[in-house]
Formats: structure tokens, sequence, C-alpha cells
């Protein structure tokens, strides 16, 4: 589909629903290449779905719909931060199974020649997600990619992540009828005995 200047309200959302639909499509299709049921990576069905994306991108729409192309982005860039880190983990280890490409890292380590421990190691700082501070479409998105990140890395790949992103939405939901919009609160999780666990508190200012 060409890029226009102008669009109806009808036509956007008819746009905003193949969207939908051509990323369910795409991942199924990218499920295919990962499982090696295809040969080749769906290049031409993601370039499809992207065009239909830049349509949505290239100006402000009414409230209305602005609300629901929000919501099909978020997810569209939830899918493609997704297959993008598959495809590289794909072409690296020939998987995508984090079990497997951890058996791989450890046979390279082991490999290695050893090496001094350092005295200090540097911790890496845990990125905080306040409730209240940042939008909730935003805390939404880069939560449920940390979760799936961490998920992934104590077992199976994670298939689908819309799965995590309404756990996120209904916590949100939660907390906002418990503590309100007036205070920011720190959402934080945790996976035990692989099942994902919120926490929460009020952040001190």
């Amino acid at each position: 589909m060409a890029l226009r200047r102008n669009y109806t309200f009808r036509e956007i959302e008819e746009i905003i629903k193949k969207v939908d639909l051509h990323i369910d499509e795409l991942h199924h299709a990218y499920q295919q290449f990962f499982t090696r049921v295809e040969k080749i990576p769906p290049e031409k069905k993601r370039k499809a779905l992207e065009n239909l994306v830049s349509i949505l991108r290239q100006k402000e729409y009414p409230p209305k719909l602005q609300f629901k192309i929000s919501r099909v982005l978020n997810r569209f860039n939830t899918y493609k931060n997704l297959w993008d880190k598959r495809l590289e983990m794909f072409f690296e280890y020939g998987t995508i199974s984090s079990t497997k490409i951890r058996e791989i890292r450890e046979e390279k380590i082991s490999q290695k020649p050893k090496v001094k421990e350092k005295a200090k190691e540097k911790i890496e700082k845990k990125k905080e997600f306040v409730l209240n501070k940042i939008p909730d479409d935003k805390l939404v998105k880069d939560l449920s990619i940390e979760i799936m990140k961490e998920v992934n890395k104590k077992g199976p790949s994670i298939s689908d992540v819309t799965v995590i992103e309404k756990a996120v939405q209904s916590k949100i939901k939660t907390l906002k009828e418990k503590f309100g919009k007036d205070k920011d609160i720190i959402l934080d999780f945790e996976i035990k005995e692989g099942k994902l666990k919120f926490k929460a508190k009020i952040k001190k200012k």
C-alpha cells in the first residue's frame, strides 16, 4: 500500500486491523523459519508489515484513532524486538533455544584458556520501572521485554509476548486502583520456580 498524505477514518481503522493480523501471520512465519520448516526468513512479509506501520506513523491522528494506533504500534515494536533478537541468536548459534545456546556458550568458555579473575566485578544497575512516572504503554512494553529476557535465561523461550503484556497491564490496573495516580510506585518482578511474581513499593522522594 502506497503512502498518501490523507487517509479516511475508516481506512486507518482497516489498516490497524491489517497490522494486527499481519503481526500474527509474520510471527507464525518466523516460527516456521526458526524451527527450520522454512529455509529463509519472511523478509517480504515483514516489509509489507513495515509499510503498513509507516502509514500509522506518518502523522498525528484524532485521539480515538491515536489510542488504537499506539496500542498496535507498541505490539509491533515488542514483536520486532523479539524477532530481531531471535534472528541474531539464530544466525550466531543456529538455534533460538536458550538451553542450547547456554550449552554452546559453556562449551566455548570451557575451551578458552583460564584468566585471572578481576578483584571487583561491575554490577549492572537494575532498571527501575516507576508507575505514574512514565506512560503506561511504555511501561508495559519495557517491563514486558525485561521479563521476557529473564524468563528466557532460566528456561524455554517464550513464543508469545502478549501473555506477559496482559499480566503487566493487569498488575498496573490493580496498583492504580489501590494507590491512585498521585504516588510513584516502583514495579519489580522475580521468576521463582518458573512462575512470574510482581513486587511493588512506593518510591521515596
